[in-house]
């Protein structure tokens, strides 16, 4: 809570102060049920979406944003052997070895807490190291 109260001890206090008074849990919230309804203007206080745009000076924004299917092909990827707050993957291929989409770049002993790391493209191994490992998109 951001006024430091604790929801906690402020049920706690109210059941208290209700069983002191001899009141039960149930009957208040057939109370407060039965006392519930709605503004009797509320049916006038509406506004309509196109007001209400127009009102928050959003009325520019309101325009047809018709889907374009951008196609991009990834050239490069670096592949960040430590991405989580686990051991860091130790990289298990070689500069020059072609890998496929999803095949493991980097792996974690089953010693250590961590997770392997995966290609997220097909294409040759360009540059190996202890921190990442770079592939190169293949041009077909």
């Amino acid at each position: 809570c951001p006024e430091g109260l604790s929801p906690r001890e402020a049920c706690i206090n109210a059941k208290t102060n209700m069983r002191e008074n001899g009141l039960k849990a149930s009957d208040s919230q057939a109370a407060a049920a039965s006392s519930l309804t709605a503004h009797p203007l509320r049916e006038y206080r509406k506004t309509p979406v196109k007001k209400l745009i127009k009102k928050l000076g959003l009325y520019e924004l309101d325009k047809p944003a018709p889907y374009k299917d951008l196609s991009y092909r990834t050239q490069k990827v670096r592949i960040m052997l430590k991405q989580h707050a686990g051991a860091p993957a130790q990289a298990c291929v070689k500069a020059g070895q072609r890998v496929k989409k999803g095949e493991a770049v980097g792996l974690v002993s089953q010693e250590a807490l961590g997770c392997p790391v995966h290609a997220s493209i097909s294409g040759r191994v360009a540059e190996v190291n202890s921190r990442y490992v770079v592939i190169e998109a293949d041009n077909a």
